[in-house]
């Protein structure tokens, strides 16, 4: 464990023998409490049950804003393609916080677009800082209700994200819609970012993040949760290259021949597989 999470095989940390390739997680000790991490991810919680992980993201909100055009943030220090254990849940969506702009989470491979939204406001608003970031009813265009906390394109965009089959996205990028808004120095802050479903509440975040008033890429002051999926991937056959520098015992095995409790069951997944514990039974399988 590290902190207060428990890290179940296939994880580890430390020495890679403690874990399955991929399955490294690092133990920040200089935090108090310490922090599991993924990279720069930090793990509040893995399931077995569900082979989900649930992490808090602190880095990767995407800030544009007046003088700058489209911005990119490319996912590294979980990895990303085929190569990886991990996928971006259907349980997140996209985000985007803005007026006359337009946000895409893209793929390695196919589908090479995962989600993608914009967000328009209406062009008499005096102040458009103002109408992002409390989302009056003047970048709504109407009345707005404070029991909804849902965007519908006016000031502010949802969407859903499409599973993916290569792993981790590729890129997050925002961009201006009319190109001559960079060179404006009027225009206001505009923010993507991905967030675990029903976490978003349009009012709480722009507060935050006009205290933050970042002119950064990235705005560390907002902590984002998201969800993670996670399987075992199919080890290549042995002699393979792809195996020289993985050890014996990941060698390569047939799904219902991977998991090692009789009492447990391999379940195929997009990519690889996982095992799960039969009726009345718990453990790693």
């Amino acid at each position: 464990s590290c902190g207060n999470v428990s890290v179940p095989y296939p994880f580890g940390i430390g020495p890679a023998e403690c874990y399955m390739p991929g399955f490294n997680l690092t133990c920040d000790t200089s935090q108090h409490p310490p922090r599991l991490m993924l990279g720069s991810l930090q793990v509040i919680d893995i399931s077995l049950h569900n082979n989900t992980m649930h992490v808090i993201n602190s880095d990767r909100v995407l800030d544009i804003h007046s003088g700058i055009g489209k911005q990119t943030f490319t996912f590294e220090s979980t990895g990303h393609g085929d190569k990886v254990p991990y996928s971006l849940s259907t349980r997140n969506e996209l985000i985007l916080m803005g007026c006359g702009v337009q946000t895409v989470l893209s793929g390695a491979g196919n589908p090479a677009i995962l989600s993608g939204c914009s967000s328009f406001c209406s062009p008499n608003i005096e102040n458009r800082t103002y109408a992002i970031t409390s989302m009056v009813p003047p970048a709504a265009g109407g009345s707005s209700n404070d029991d909804d906390q849902y965007c519908y394109g006016m000031g502010c965009c949802q969407a859903r994200i499409s599973m993916s089959n290569d792993g981790m996205p590729h890129e997050l990028w925002i961009d201006w819609m009319d190109p001559n808004t960079a060179a404006d120095e009027t225009s206001s802050h505009s923010y993507a970012f991905i967030a675990q479903e029903g976490w978003f509440d349009k009012h709480r975040v722009s507060a935050q993040l006009l205290r933050s008033s970042s002119t950064k890429y990235f705005v560390p002051s907002l902590e984002v949760p998201m969800v993670l999926d996670w399987e075992v991937l199919q080890l290549q056959p042995i002699g393979s290259r792809a195996v020289a520098n993985v050890s014996s015992r990941h060698q390569y095995l047939k799904c219902p021949d991977m998991c090692r409790s009789k009492n447990s069951l391999c379940k195929q997944g997009i990519r690889g597989y996982s095992c799960h514990c039969s009726e009345d039974y718990h453990g790693n399988a």
